[in-house]
């Protein structure tokens, strides 16, 4: 693929909307973000939990941020998928039609309504070439339904309780575990397997309790 990056409308997703695609495409490209961070740290109340018992859901967190203020609340900062560079954040490039695109962006600019706002990023192809600039859904460490970092025990806590209209918040972080696992098959997201593998356990717990 050329170098020069495609115009377009796209989208980029790296939670749900890697494997819960509601809206039209006419173009899915797997590929990734730099310098970004996906964690479980965003608070959800319409989707995947509600007001008084929120779901946790993905968002992002800058990479500069992240060093400077959390990488010491995080066990598991050590699990970079890229130790030797920027850290890649592996999803789903759309490239949106344009006679559908503004039906498209209001639709997920409500989804994505609980404390996610776009931003505009450079997406590069598995083979590290520049794709597209894309429109990205981020919810800032500064917006009301940030949680921030917890550890693996009240995770499981939290996700096994938490159920919203869109369903249980396991099947949430199931999904995007399994879905994040196709799309970054060569580069592994250390960071969900290492929360997968601390969260099997008090999972089973609080799942048997």
């Amino acid at each position: 693929m050329s170098s020069e990056t495609e115009s377009g409308h796209w989208v980029f997703g790296y939670g749900s909307l890697i494997w819960k695609v509601d809206f039209p495409y006419e173009r899915r490209v797997v590929g990734y973000i730099e310098g970004m961070h996906r964690r479980f740290w965003q608070g959800s109340h319409d989707h995947r939990g509600t007001a008084t018992s929120p779901g946790r859901v993905v968002t992002l967190i800058d990479g500069n941020e992240f060093d400077s203020d959390w990488r010491n609340s995080d066990d598991t900062a050590a699990d970079s998928n890229n130790s030797n560079g920027p850290e890649k954040c592996f999803g789903v490039a759309f490239l949106l039609r344009p006679s559908e695109f503004e039906t498209v962006i209001e639709h997920l600019d409500f989804r994505e309504k609980n404390g996610y706002h776009p931003q505009i990023v450079k997406v590069f192809d598995q083979n590290g070439d520049g794709l597209c600039s894309a429109r990205v859904y981020v919810g800032s460490t500064s917006n009301v339904a940030f949680l921030g970092p917890v550890s693996a025990d009240d995770l499981a806590r939290h996700i096994v309780r938490a159920k919203g209209p869109s369903g249980r918040n396991i099947d949430y972080f199931l999904n995007v575990c399994a879905a994040v696992k196709v799309v970054s098959r060569n580069h592994p997201d250390n960071h969900l397997h290492c929360w997968k593998e601390k969260f099997a356990r008090p999972l089973m717990n609080w799942v048997y309790k």
